[in-house]
């Protein structure tokens, strides 16, 4: 069900809620190596958070899913047994880029969809 209003009738303020984007992962990563997989995304600092909800093969492998600066500092969060259900805050307001490394030895394989 939907009504129409008048323009004129409905007042317009500024908020702080952010658009959700989601996005699918399905990545390999060699091994020793951190992949960006997105482009800059713009976090503010204390308000929005990323959200990883992801596997990865084989499950015997240490993963860090994360966010990288504009200045190379990596905030990661570390995974293991092949699954990672968890969320990432920002202390300092910027542009991130969403990041996995990989701390094994051999390639891994992620897929599941990370949420900002």
């Amino acid at each position: 069900m939907w009504e129409w209003v008048e323009p004129s009738q409905v007042e317009w303020q500024e908020c702080d809620i952010m658009p959700l984007s989601v996005a699918t992962i399905e990545k390999s990563i060699d091994a020793h190596t951190i992949k960006r997989i997105s482009s800059a995304i713009s976090l503010r600092a204390y308000k929005d958070t990323v959200i990883f909800n992801c596997s990865y093969s084989p499950t015997s492998a240490s993963m860090d899913f994360g966010i990288l600066s504009s200045d190379n500092k990596f905030y990661s969060i570390n995974a293991q047994n092949g699954k990672i259900n968890q969320s990432l805050g920002v202390s300092y307001s910027g542009d991130y880029y969403i990041a996995i490394r990989n701390n094994s030895d051999q390639s891994v394989t992620v897929s599941g969809t990370v949420q900002y």
